[in-house]
């Protein structure tokens, strides 16, 4: 005959599996309860995002895809703004209208960002350069063009030079990458570089799923301070960067301009030995960082 001790026991056990069921669903139930709720709040933020921001620019057809590109101003040479890392072309918007003042000035977004259309892989900036160069081809946008780019901009519009030079009349690099940058990081700055990298790369097929649920909003926001916007900028630039093809053109973007990889070894291809600007107006702003 069993005891009562032994009778008693499964029953505790399997009480005590059913409590732990219930947690756990209760636990799921929470989870998506708040990913409803989250999914429902950015649904409604882009809806009033898109109210906001309209587009600024037209699109054009580069060969099978559009770039979005926005023109004002008169005279020639043409102005060619490019956009650093993660940023679309909006992000000149304080300093288009005061160019626009005394030339011709277009703004763009790269394949990927803004209102552009997604483009080819990978996203270095020998392809991005062919692409602005077919964009402003086939929008009639003619030469020459003075090229201001800043920071990864300034990777693209190098080889820009180097592969057009005859259309070039003059640079401006504002903040510009510089092809040794990785090489000459400590060691601990360039091993963060890189886990940033791999990072992004991980959670590259989730983009979309993170954008619907707010996430990559927030993370953009963030990372959008740095760059001291005002604050309807700000909400703009995130807008427009917070979508999940934009993420993927800086995972690409950032992956090629780390070192002894496509970008670095595209810049010093198109004209990045001494000299070989010739008489090319340059003209260089770095920020110092205190």
């Amino acid at each position: 005959m069993q005891s009562a001790a032994n009778v008693s026991h499964p029953r505790a056990g399997r009480k005590a599996l059913r409590w732990v069921g219930r947690i756990a669903v209760a636990i799921v139930a929470l989870l998506l309860l708040a990913s409803i709720i989250a999914a429902t709040r950015e649904f409604f933020a882009e809806r009033e995002d898109l109210k906001r921001f309209p587009r600024q620019g037209r699109k054009v057809d580069v060969g099978g895809y559009s770039l979005n590109l926005n023109c004002t101003g008169e005279g020639s040479p043409t102005v060619i703004l490019e956009s650093g890392w993660s940023v679309p072309g909006v992000s000149w918007s304080l300093v288009q209208p005061e160019v626009a003042r005394f030339a011709r000035v277009c703004s763009y977004d790269r394949a990927g960002y803004g209102w552009s259309d997604e483009g080819p892989m990978p996203r270095t900036a020998d392809e991005i350069a062919r692409e602005l160069h077919t964009l402003l081809h086939n929008a009639g946008v003619n030469p020459p063009y003075v090229l201001a780019g800043h920071s990864l901009g300034g990777y693209v519009i190098r080889c820009f030079r180097g592969m057009y030079p005859n259309e070039v009349a003059g640079m401006v690099l504002v903040d510009p990458s510089q092809e040794d940058m990785n090489a000459l990081m400590p060691d601990d700055l360039r091993r963060a570089y890189q886990a940033q990298i791999d990072q992004l790369k991980h959670f590259a097929p989730f983009f979309s799923l993170l954008a619907r649920l707010g996430i990559i909003r927030r993370m953009v926001h963030a990372q959008q301070e740095d760059y001291k916007l005002t604050p309807d900028l700000l909400e703009e630039v995130t807008y427009l960067s917070a979508q999940p093809k934009a993420l993927l053109a800086m995972v690409s973007e950032l992956e090629a301009a780390t070192d002894n990889s496509e970008d670095p070894q595209q810049v010093r291809r198109y004209g990045s030995a001494p000299g070989t600007l010739g008489d090319l107006l340059l003209i260089r702003f770095l920020r110092v960082l205190l």
